[in-house]
């Protein structure tokens, strides 16, 4: 029973739940393009806005010195960057980064 709770619990936080207060702030972050908030963490809803090579689905988080994490449940993959890095160039790294990992998987 553990298990399900767990892996239902990772299906709720990846859901979209944006609010107009959220799309007012993710609008200044280009490299979020694509991307909305789930239960507090970063959900990939529109590949055609973000350009990124992951599923739909995809979700994870971006720390404010650059620390990037991607879970990804349909190709069975976590990942963890981090840095500790103020102006840190998220913006240009983590997109880059992301499309890197998953044109391995190909």
């Amino acid at each position: 029973m553990p298990i399900k709770s767990s892996l239902y619990s990772i299906y709720i936080a990846a859901l979209f739940y944006i609010t107009s207060a959220l799309e007012i702030l993710t609008d200044n972050w280009a490299h979020h393009a694509g991307y909305g908030y789930g239960l507090g963490v970063r959900t990939h809803i529109s590949k055609a806005g973000s350009g990124s090579l992951s599923p739909l689905g995809e979700f994870g988080w971006s720390g404010a010195a650059g620390c990037f994490a991607i879970i990804d449940t349909e190709s069975q993959l976590t990942v963890m960057y981090a840095q500790h890095l103020v102006n840190n160039q998220e913006p240009y790294v983590h997109p880059r980064l992301k499309n890197i990992v998953y044109s391995c998987l190909s």
